[in-house]
């Protein structure tokens, strides 16, 4: 079976317009959350609630083109066009280059802002031209298979906050079947909007009322729920011996993939964690690795609840007592929650922390710890152990998507 490679890494996320920014930040312990605006809270009477809107180097996409676009597509395409970039720019056949594409929304904001500008106008001709090659789901793939002429498979995978690791998952499979030898896969999330956070603060599931210090808090006893953000990431993967032949840099290898349903309900995971935790074991089973040699995880952990203590059970379902010795990662503490993004963003994170031999902060650790969720988190980066090799990186969504991903590390 093929070898997959990852060779390229790309970002624009609340912590910075590039993937090096977004990681160095996230590294220093930044914040990406800040209040939403006073005057979208009296108008639409939202509550007091954290935002995290992303940046992006406007450099990378000439305006022209980025008036055409959905806000979710822009980031998309210029993180992969950064991704391109950090890869070496490979040279490959156009049919031979694939583009998945996770995203929840799609073009979100392109769809209700026409919705809104027809209904007050009451005229057609004040709906934009573009409107509906703007707002369709498939939009973004479209766009950078466009950018980057590729014209193998484009798809896009749309599974609420597990998005971009089963996009992940499925260009995995392109490679490894030797159906690609380069796919583009971007996670682009962009639904910060009235609409939207009245519809989060709906379910109760928006952290409301705490400071933006503590807004994002995993595994806190006082966690109270997720905080929206927005964003982009791309990784760019390939076969082993077609990034060889380059002379690429191999940062990491995907190893296995591993995608479950909980088939209970549309809004909650199953409370024993069984679908999570079959996520995991079947990523890991692909790979042909045990539990025992994962050092590392970055948890799903948005800072709700339920959602926490389902995943934790899950791993320790995985690993045991060792569950509390792993150090763990709860990065959305730092980004907010960029749903169908968050997973592609997230695994990036991953490659850096085996890369670079750091595993990143949870800046919100230091917050009054839930004593019946022991994880092995920290407000600093904290040096990854020598000998290891393996970390996992989980995404779990809306409707009992279940996914995680096993990298491994290069050197």
């Amino acid at each position: 079976m093929t070898v997959v490679a990852i060779t390229g890494l790309g970002a624009c996320t609340p912590l910075g317009s590039s993937m090096g920014s977004s990681w160095a930040n996230l590294l220093a312990g930044v914040s990406g959350l800040q209040p939403l605006a006073a005057e979208l809270r009296a108008r639409f009477s939202l509550p007091d609630v954290a935002v995290a809107h992303s940046t992006h180097d406007e450099s990378r996409v000439v305006s022209r083109r980025a008036r055409r676009m959905d806000r979710a597509t822009l980031l998309g395409v210029a993180s992969a066009r950064e991704a391109w970039e950090h890869a070496g720019c490979p040279e490959v056949r156009s049919e031979r280059i694939a583009v998945i594409v996770g995203s929840g929304f799609g073009g979100l904001t392109t769809t209700l802002q026409t919705v809104e500008s027809f209904h007050l106008a009451e005229q057609r001709h004040r709906v934009h031209p573009r409107a509906i090659p703007m707002l369709m789901p498939n939009a973004i793939a479209a766009a950078i298979a466009i950018d980057r002429a590729a014209r193998g498979p484009a798809m896009t995978v749309a599974s609420a906050c597990a998005s971009g690791t089963e996009a992940l998952a499925a260009a995995f499979d392109l490679v490894r079947l030797d159906r690609a030898d380069v796919v583009i896969v971007c996670g682009t999330e962009a639904g910060i909007h009235p609409a939207t956070i009245a519809g989060f603060a709906a379910m109760n599931a928006l952290s409301v009322g705490a400071s933006l210090s503590r807004a994002s808090a995993p595994f806190a006893r006082d966690r109270a729920g997720l905080v929206l953000g927005e964003g982009a990431a791309t990784i760019i993967l390939e076969s082993e011996a077609h990034a060889r032949a380059r002379n690429a840099t191999v940062y990491s290898h995907i190893l296995g993939a591993g995608v479950t349903g909980d088939a209970h309900s549309v809004v909650a995971p199953a409370p024993t964690g069984e679908g999570a935790l079959r996520a995991m074991e079947e990523a890991l089973a692909v790979g042909g690795v045990e539990p025992a040699d994962v050092a590392h995880v970055n948890a799903h952990a948005t800072g709700t609840p339920i959602g926490d203590l389902v995943e934790y059970r899950a791993l320790r379902g995985l690993f045991g007592a060792d569950a509390d010795a792993i150090p763990l990662s709860a990065t959305k503490a730092s980004t907010g929650h960029l749903l169908g993004a968050t997973g592609v963003l997230e695994a990036a994170f991953v490659v850096l922390t085996l890369w670079t031999r750091l595993v990143p902060p949870t800046i919100t650790s230091t917050v009054a710890r839930d004593p019946d969720l022991p994880v092995n988190v920290a407000p600093e980066p904290r040096p990854l152990a020598s000998h290891s090799r393996y970390a996992l990186t989980n995404s779990f969504g809306f409707g009992g998507h279940n996914a995680s991903v096993l990298i491994g590390a290069s050197r």
